[in-house]
């Protein structure tokens, strides 16, 4: 499968809540969970279920997302390929894992692989700058 890169550069294709990764209600409680335990806030079980920045028709966590918005207004893919790349409303985004996880270290490898990596966005957007420029 060809990853799928939200607007902001996370991974909607490895994301724990992307909708054709979530299998019911039990599925939801952990992630919520495991949200609470490695970022430090409770979202309800039954938010977490996400059809990704792209799809307008379904559940959307991020459907008020200054970057989405951003990005759809200037008809991007992506803000890799935005002339204003890593500007202020991606800020926050490219600290989000720093900001909350306060012991990367301590994250068994399946959770650091299932909860971590698909938000590791300023990674994933500068590969794509990377081709872009390269």
């Amino acid at each position: 499968m060809e990853p799928i890169i939200a607007r902001c550069g996370n991974r909607c294709d490895t994301c724990p809540i992307y909708e054709g990764n979530i299998n019911g209600a039990d599925d939801q409680k952990r992630v919520s969970e495991k949200f609470e335990q490695y970022f430090g806030f409770a979202m309800p079980p039954e938010s977490m279920i996400c059809a990704g920045c792209f799809n307008t028709d379904g559940p959307q966590v991020t459907a008020d997302c200054a970057i989405r918005n951003c990005a759809v207004e200037r008809q991007l893919d992506n803000c890799a390929h935005c002339n204003d790349f890593a500007c202020e409303k991606l800020q926050p985004s490219f600290g989000f894992i720093e900001k909350y996880v306060k012991d990367l270290a301590g994250i068994p490898e399946d959770d650091y692989r299932i909860y971590i990596e698909p938000f590791l966005c300023k990674d994933n957007l500068m590969k794509i700058r990377s081709k872009i420029e390269g």
